[in-house]
C-alpha cells in the first residue's frame, strides 16, 4: 500500500497541475453519498445531455455526479451549468485542459462517495446501474463490481448495439473472486462498466496516468485495480452503453503512436515499486500488453507502422530476456507473432501493414468476403433464433466474414446475451426497437408483427447496400458466401419459389402469382435498389390495405413482383412441407421447376444449405417434426440449461390421430431419471412388475411407456396415473426418411436411437426391455456406471454382444445428442449402403463401431449384471392370457370401425346428410 503522505503529495501535484477555473455545487454538504459518478468532459455537447440524463435518473438517489470539464471549447460547460442549477447533486469542476488521466484523478480526489462510478461523456447507462451494483458491492463486501456492456453506434435514430462480455469464461461471473488466487485473467480492459470502493483506491494509491491527451490512460487504472483488488464480482448483465460512432473519440485517433507504450511503462513501474502478492502479474502484463500493442499497431496511420514494429521488436526482446515464462503463456499463434516481430520485424511489417481493426461503424460493404446477415427476433423467438445463429457459425468457412445483425423488439439483457455468440470472423450486433412503437399482433399463421420490421430494413441499415434476411426458424448447413454473391442487378431480391405454391394443383393462397410466388423466409435483399425505388413505403402502404393471412409474404410478392431473381431450392428448403405432402407431387416436377437432378427427398436434404421449418410443425414444439433431430442437435451444443423447451407430439394437434399425454415437465432442481419401456402385446406383465419394483424403492424417476401406432393400450393394467404414454410412430416415420432404400424398414428396437432426442432434458435414460429388475436402488445403479465421458452403458449377457440388443441400458441423453451419435450412424450407413443390405445388421455393426470409436461403451461387470437383471421367459401363461384378451379387443375395435365406415359411405347416410344441409344452402344463396 502507498504511504498516506506520498498519496497526499500525488493529490497535491494533480490539484496544482493546471488552473481550476471554478467549482459548482461543492458547497453542498451531502450527508450520505453512496456512489460518486465521475464524468470526464471535453467537447462533447452533441452527446452530453443523453449522458447526464442517464446519471441524474438513477434509481439510487444517494449519489453525486462530478462533471470535470477539461477545458472544453464548445457548449459543454453551458449544458453542465444548466443541469447543475436544476439538480444540486450535479457538481462541476471547470479546469484548463490537461488530459484524460488528470481529469479522472481530480474528480476521484474530490469525490465523497463510498464507491466510485465512471461514465464517459459520450456514453450513457441504464437507470438501475448504480443501485444494482452498489447493492451487490455492499452485500458481498466488494472492492470492485462490474457488468457486461454494449458497444453501440446510432444509425438513423436507432442504436445498433454489440453485446460485449467481460469474459468468455462463464465461471468468472456472479461470484466473488480474487485474481491473485485464481487464473481467471482474460477480462475486458474497461474502467467504466462498474464501481470501485474509494478506500480501496486510496489504500493502494491507484490513479490514472496523467499523460497528455485521452489515449489508453484507462489501461493502467484497469490493470492495477484488477491486480490489487481482494474481492471482485463480474455480473452477466449489461448496464453500460459505450459509443463507437463519435468521430472525435480517441479510439479513432491515428496519430498517437507510442502512448500505449508509455501506459505499460507506467504499469510496470508501479508494480515494480509497490510489489504484488500475485506471482503471475508480469506474465499477465505481457499478455495484455501484446494484445494492446497489436490493437494499436492496426489502428495507427500506415506512415508510422514500420517505426512502431521496430520499437516492439526491441521491447519484446527485452521482456523475454527478463521474463521468458511470460512468452510461454501466450497462445501458439501469438508466440509465432512475437518470434517474427523479434527476429524478422520487417517481414512482419510487410505481411501485416494493411491489417486494420474491425470497425464497429458499419462499413462492411467495402470488403468482398463479408456476408451481411439479418435476423428479426422478439421475446417469443429467442431460442429458435439462437439455434439458427449457432448453426450459421458452425457451417461458416474460415475465410468468410459474417456480419450478423439481429433486429430485436422487447428483448431483455439476458435474452440478448443468450443470442450472442463469439467466433473468429464474426461480428454480431443488435438493433433495439422500442417495444411500444407498434401494437403487437398475431396473424392466423402465428406470426407476430415483429416480422413486419423486415419492411424497414433499408432504413434500419442505411450503410449497407445488400443483406441476406433469414427467418429464425431455420438451421443453416453450409457457408452462405456463394448465396450472398448472387448478382441481383436492379432486382429487389434473390428469392426461392415457395414449394406448396408451385407443386399443388389447388393452391391455398397467392394463386395470382403462379409459379413465381416466393417464400419470404430467406431473401437476399438489394437495399440500395429498394431505397432508390422507395419500396419501403410501398410495402407499408400495401400492408395497411391488405387482408392477407400471410401478412409479410404476400406483400413482398405484390411489391417485388417481376423484380426478383429466383435462386436454387437448396437456399430455402421447406423440408417439412416436402415430407408432409410427398404424396401430392413427383420429384420430377421439382427438378423441372428448379433445374435440379434430384432422385429423392433425401437428395434434397443432403444438398440443402438452409432448412426452413416454415410450417406450424416447429421442432422446438414437436419432437416428431421432420428433421427435429438436427435442430435439437444444434440446440444441445450451447443451451447449457439456460432455457428449457417442452415438446409434444404432432399426434396431439391432429384431429385424425389419437392424443397422447406426451408433454414432459422436467424438474431441474435435481437430476431426474427417465425409466422407459417399449410396449408390445407380450410384455405387459414385465413392465407392470418393474414399475411396481421401482415405485416401492421410492426412486425419483418418471415412467415412460413408448408404443407404436395400431396397438391398443390397456392403461388400467398398470394402475399408475403418473405414467407418460408416448406414441412414437411419427418419430419412427421421421427417421425412415434417412433410408436410402424406401423398401427398407427400421427394426423394432430402433426406438433406442431416438430416445435421447425425445427425452433430451433428462439427466439419464434407463431402458428396460426384456428383463425383470431386482430389488436394487436404481439411482445407485445409474451412478455406479461411470458414463460421465461417454454416451451410454449397457448390460452384456452371454448371448447379447451389443448395446442395441441389451435388456438394460443407461443413456446420457445430452451427450448422446451432442456427440451426434444417430447422425454419425446414418452418415456411415448411407455412405456404405448396398442394395439388399439389412439395416438391422448395419445397426448391430454400428453398435460395435460405437463401442470402439465413438462413445467407448464399457463392459459392466458380471456381478452387477447378475444382480441387476433376470432374463425371463416371455411366453409364460400370464402373458399368453393377456395377449388373447388384447387381440379380442383389437378385433372388436376393427369391427366397429368397419361398421362405422360402412354406415358413413352408404347411400341412405349420404342422402340424409344432403337433405339435412339443403335448407342451409338455400338460405346462404338467398
Amino acid at each position: 500500500m502507498k504511504e498516506e503522505s506520498r498519496l497526499e503529495k500525488l493529490k497535491e501535484q494533480t490539484n496544482n497541475k493546471v488552473k481550476i477555473n471554478g467549482l459548482y455545487n461543492f458547497e453542498n454538504d451531502d450527508a450520505d453519498v453512496k456512489v460518486s459518478i465521475i464524468i470526464p468532459i471535453y467537447n462533447v455537447e452533441k452527446y452530453l445531455e443523453e449522458c447526464l440524463d442517464s446519471a441524474i435518473n438513477q434509481t439510487l438517489k444517494e449519489i453525486e455526479i462530478i462533471c470535470v470539464n477539461d477545458g472544453s471549447t464548445d457548449g459543454s460547460l453551458e449544458i453542465l451549468k444548466q443541469y447543475a442549477s436544476n439538480d444540486k447533486r450535479v457538481k462541476i469542476i471547470d479546469k484548463d485542459n490537461a488530459g484524460y488521466g488528470h481529469t479522472m484523478n481530480i474528480g476521484i480526489d474530490m469525490a465523497r462517495g463510498e464507491y466510485i462510478g465512471i461514465i464517459e461523456s459520450d456514453d450513457f447507462v441504464k437507470n438501475t446501474m448504480m443501485e444494482e451494483l452498489y447493492c451487490l458491492a455492499k452485500e458481498n463486501n466488494l472492492d470492485i463490481v462490474k457488468g457486461d456492456f454494449y458497444r453501440f453506434v446510432n444509425e438513423n435514430g436507432n442504436n445498433r448495439v454489440f453485446y460485449t462480455k467481460l469474459s468468455e469464461k462463464n465461471a468468472v461471473y456472479n461470484r466473488v473472486i480474487n485474481l491473485k488466487m485464481e487464473n481467471e485473467l482474460c477480462l475486458f480492459s474497461n474502467t467504466w462498466s462498474g464501481i470501485y470502493r474509494k478506500n480501496f483506491l486510496y489504500d493502494y494509491g491507484i490513479r490514472h496516468n496523467e499523460t497528455p491527451g485521452a489515449s489508453y490512460q484507462d489501461n493502467g487504472f484497469w490493470f492495477l485495480t484488477t491486480l490489487y483488488a481482494n474481492s471482485i464480482m463480474y455480473v452477466d448483465k449489461a448496464f453500460y452503453y459505450n459509443r463507437r460512432d463519435n468521430e472525435n473519440s480517441s479510439v479513432y485517433s491515428k496519430g498517437k503512436v507510442f502512448t500505449i507504450n508509455n501506459e505499460y511503462k507506467y504499469i510496470y513501474d508501479f508494480v515494480t515499486a509497490e510489489g504484488t502478492e500475485y506471482e503471475g502479474a508480469y506474465d499477465w502484463m505481457f499478455q495484455k500488453k501484446f494484445d494492446a500493442y497489436i490493437f494499436n499497431y492496426r489502428r495507427i496511420d500506415k506512415a508510422f507502422k514500420k517505426e512502431f514494429i521496430l520499437y516492439l521488436s526491441r521491447e519484446f526482446s527485452n521482456d523475454l530476456t527478463n521474463s521468458p515464462m511470460s512468452y510461454q503463456r501466450l497462445s501458439v499463434q501469438k508466440r509465432h507473432d512475437v518470434e517474427e516481430i523479434i527476429n524478422s520485424p520487417i517481414s512482419y511489417y510487410e505481411r501485416t501493414k494493411n491489417d486494420e481493426n474491425y470497425s464497429y461503424i458499419a462499413e462492411e460493404d467495402t470488403l468482398n468476403n463479408v456476408v451481411n446477415i439479418v435476423f428479426i427476433c422478439d421475446s417469443g423467438y429467442v431460442v429458435p433464433t439462437a439455434v439458427a445463429i449457432k448453426s450459421l457459425l458452425l457451417s461458416k468457412d474460415n475465410d468468410s466474414i459474417y456480419n450478423i445483425i439481429v433486429v430485436s423488439r422487447g428483448l431483455s439483457d439476458e435474452q440478448i446475451r443468450y443470442l450472442n455468440f463469439k467466433k473468429q470472423g464474426v461480428s454480431e450486433s443488435f438493433i433495439l426497437i422500442d417495444d411500444h412503437a407498434n401494437k403487437r399482433e398475431i396473424t392466423p399463421y402465428g406470426v407476430s408483427d415483429s416480422a413486419l420490421l423486415k419492411f424497414k430494413l433499408s432504413s434500419l441499415l442505411p450503410k449497407l447496400s445488400k443483406v441476406l434476411y433469414i427467418d429464425g426458424d431455420v438451421i443453416i448447413k453450409k457457408d452462405l458466401r456463394d448465396l450472398y454473391m448472387t448478382e441481383l442487378g436492379r432486382n429487389y431480391a434473390g428469392v426461392v419459389r415457395d414449394i406448396p405454391q408451385t407443386l399443388y394443383e389447388n393452391q391455398i393462397f397467392g394463386i395470382e402469382f403462379g409459379t413465381d410466388y416466393f417464400n419470404s423466409g430467406v431473401m437476399l435483399l438489394n437495399l440500395e435498389q429498394i431505397r432508390k425505388d422507395n419500396c419501403e413505403n410501398k410495402l407499408i402502404q400495401e400492408r395497411n390495405k391488405s387482408k392477407s393471412r400471410l401478412m409479410d409474404q404476400d406483400i413482398y410478392n405484390k411489391v417485388f413482383k417481376e423484380k426478383v431473381v429466383q435462386m436454387p431450392i437448396k437456399y430455402n428448403t421447406l423440408y417439412v412441407n416436402l415430407i408432409r405432402s410427398k404424396g401430392k407431387y413427383q420429384i420430377g416436377k421439382i427438378n423441372d421447376l428448379y433445374g435440379t437432378k434430384y432422385t429423392s427427398i433425401e437428395d434434397i436434404r443432403k444438398d440443402s444449405a438452409i432448412i426452413h421449418y416454415c410450417s406450424s410443425d416447429k421442432p422446438w414444439k414437436y419432437y416428431d417434426t421432420p428433421m427435429a433431430d438436427e435442430w435439437i442437435y444444434i440446440y444441445s451444443l450451447f443451451n447449457d440449461n439456460e432455457h428449457r423447451i417442452v415438446r409434444s407430439s404432432l399426434y396431439d394437434v391432429s384431429n385424425k390421430l389419437p392424443k397422447c399425454n406426451s408433454v414432459i415437465n422436467i424438474d431441474r432442481s435435481k437430476e431426474q431419471i427417465a425409466v422407459t419401456f417399449f410396449l408390445r402385446r407380450d410384455n405387459y406383465d414385465e413392465i407392470a412388475t418393474n414399475i411396481q419394483t421401482i415405485t416401492a424403492l421410492n426412486i425419483s424417476a418418471d415412467f415412460i411407456i413408448l408404443y407404436d401406432n395400431g396397438l391398443f393400450i390397456d392403461k388400467s393394467y398398470f394402475n399408475n396415473k403418473e405414467i407418460i404414454y408416448i406414441n412414437i410412430s411419427k418419430l419412427i416415420a421421421k427417421d425412415t426418411e434417412y433410408l436410402s432404400d424406401p423398401q427398407q424398414q427400421l427394426p423394432n428396437n430402433y426406438y433406442r436411437m431416438i430416445l435421447p432426442e425425445l427425452l433430451f432434458d433428462y439427466g439419464h435414460i434407463v431402458v428396460i426391455d426384456g428383463a425383470y429388475l431386482k430389488d436394487n436402488n436404481l439411482y445407485e445403479i445409474v451412478q455406479s456406471v461411470e458414463i460421465e465421458e461417454i454416451c451410454a452403458a449397457w448390460v452384456r449377457t452371454e448371448k447379447l454382444v451389443t448395446f442395441w440388443e441389451s435388456p438394460f441400458m443407461i443413456i446420457d441423453a445430452k451427450k448422446f445428442v451432442m456427440e451426434n451419435v444417430k447422425g454419425t450412424f446414418w452418415k456411415i450407413y448411407n455412405g456404405n449402403y448396398r442394395p439388399g443390405g439389412s439395416i438391422s445388421k448395419a445397426i448391430n455393426k454400428y453398435s460395435i463401431y460405437l463401442g470402439s470409436h465413438i462413445i467407448n461403451i464399457p463392459k459392466v461387470s458380471k456381478d452387477i449384471s447378475d444382480d441387476l437383471i433376470d432374463i425371463i421367459n416371455k411366453t409364460n401363461n400370464t402373458n399368453k392370457e393377456l395377449i388373447r384378451k388384447l387381440e379380442f379387443k383389437e378385433k372388436e375395435i376393427r369391427r366397429l370401425e368397419y361398421e362405422l365406415l360402412s354406415t358413413r359411405t352408404s347411400f341412405s347416410c349420404r342422402l340424409g346428410l344432403f337433405l339435412t344441409a339443403l335448407p342451409r344452402k338455400i338460405f346462404k344463396r338467398g
